[in-house]
């Protein structure tokens, strides 16, 4: 509501007021859908109101409003996915907010560049932007200290060891300091995942049990599930599969408390790809599953719940159930079709595909499900 107002504002400070006046009801929606995370349809409206010229010409009001709609727009395409969209409008805003002088904001938009250029695997770029948000705030505030750990995961995700660990303990030093505790947890869970990507796993597991502990203290259940993912990708590598699957279980319900809408589809994308669990344990898991699905779906995301609709039918399969599995499978894939849920769309093929090579369905069953693969593949030409 108060971006909304503040928004409201500027339209009555522009000087067009015939242009102002004609465009306050898209702009009184787009800012609707966007306070209330409707990503999807505030992400053209913005772009309508950007390509509007007559909007932005002459005065400073004007300006700020261009400003506010390529914010509004970067944070809408990064939310849908759309990392290379999203560069080229929240730049726009970085450029916009520099020649307005909002020094104040700078910080903030560097941080989000930083974190578009590691999602697009930029590790180069994204720790320079990192480093100008840092000169832009004080040293010893929880800004500088979660810029530390975002560059230092930067590092770790290109593979640069040293450097992340060198970051780490900076990070470390300003968030035992001053108290920083959500810092420490996440720097502890950096540092273990790099000590497993070293492949010293028995220090990775007492680092991340330190920071477990941590996370469980102060009831931390989005670092609880990051903790309890690393956990499962070390006990995967050592071959370690119940542990392994069990820390998924694990990793994916704190996600979903979270209704990550980017982690609960990459866990089970995991998970199913692992060798299937028994019978028995997966004709427990269907239904407490199927249970989570139901309860989620009354107020959680649309994507979280495809995703836990889409594991039941999983679990259907593996159990022997194939008449179900093959129902529900075709159920959830044209629920995620008709909501462009592309995450889903993609976890449920690749899930398919996996089953055919799963040596504990019978010819029939495989080529059944080989059979609802082709029919997906034709739908998505």
């Amino acid at each position: 509501m108060k971006k909304l107002l503040a928004v409201m504002v500027l339209l009555l400070a522009y000087s067009n007021i015939a242009v102002a006046e004609s465009l306050r009801d898209t702009v009184g929606v787009a800012m609707d859908y966007y306070e209330s995370g409707n990503y999807e349809d505030a992400l053209p409206l913005f772009e309508k109101l950007l390509a509007e010229q007559s909007l932005f010409k002459g005065d400073k009001a004007g300006k700020e409003l261009r400003y506010k709609f390529t914010y509004y727009a970067g944070y809408c395409a990064n939310e849908q996915g759309d990392i290379e969209k999203a560069v080229k409008y929240v730049a726009g805003a970085l450029s916009l907010a520099k020649s307005l002088k909002f020094d104040k904001q700078l910080p903030p938009i560097y941080t989000f560049m930083g974190e578009l250029e590691r999602k697009r695997g930029k590790y180069k770029d994204a720790i320079k932007y990192y480093n100008e948000a840092l000169d832009g705030v004080d040293s010893t505030s929880f800004d500088a200290a979660i810029l530390f750990y975002f560059i230092a995961e930067s590092y770790r995700e290109n593979g640069n060891y040293k450097n992340a660990l060198s970051i780490c303990e900076r990070a470390t030093l300003v968030s035992k300091e001053y108290g920083y505790k959500e810092v420490e947890i996440a720097v502890l869970t950096t540092v273990g995942k790099v000590q497993y990507g070293m492949n010293k796993h028995s220090e990775a597991l007492r680092t991340l049990t330190s920071a477990l502990n941590l996370a469980v203290e102060g009831q931390k259940t989005l670092d609880i599930a990051k903790i309890h993912l690393a956990f499962a990708h070390i006990y995967q590598a050592q071959g370690k599969e119940d542990l392994a699957r069990h820390y998924y279980e694990d990793a994916l319900r704190f996600y979903v408390l979270n209704s990550d809408t980017v982690e609960v589809p990459s866990v089970v994308a995991s998970l199913t790809a692992m060798p299937p669990c028994s019978k028995l344990q997966a004709t427990r898991a269907k239904e407490v599953y199927r249970t989570n699905a139901g309860n989620y779906k009354e107020s959680g995301s649309d994507v979280v719940a495809r995703t836990l609709q889409y594991l039941v039918a999983y679990y259907e399969a593996i159990a022997g159930d194939s008449d179900t599995a093959i129902r529900d499978h075709k159920r959830v894939f044209e629920d995620a079709i008709a909501a462009k849920d592309t995450k889903n769309i993609s976890i449920i093929a690749t899930g398919l595909s996996n089953m055919l090579t799963n040596t504990s369905f019978s010819d029939d069953e495989r080529a059944r499900y080989a059979d609802v693969l082709d029919d997906f593949k034709k739908r998505l030409k």
